[in-house]
């Protein structure tokens, strides 16, 4: 999957937790966890942490977990 098709937009709320997803692959949801707290405490912005998030899936995104988060993402 083509983690461009997917829109920024999505991305954040994924993030933000607007879009819940009970996810399979333990490594996103503990990237999730961290990209939220960072938000919180301002250490990043939305956009940084979308790239982190694009970054971490185009590494590990082949994984068959990853690949089903991927799936329940872009519904």
């Amino acid at each position: 999957m083509n983690l461009d098709n997917i829109g920024d937009h999505i991305w954040g709320a994924v993030i933000e937790g607007t879009k819940p997803i009970s996810f399979e692959f333990l490594g996103l949801q503990l990237l999730i966890t961290n990209l939220r707290q960072r938000l919180r405490t301002k250490e990043i912005t939305m956009s940084v942490a979308v790239n982190d998030l694009k970054k971490f899936l185009g590494k590990y995104g082949s994984l068959p977990a990853a690949q089903n988060d991927l799936n329940k993402i872009a519904r």
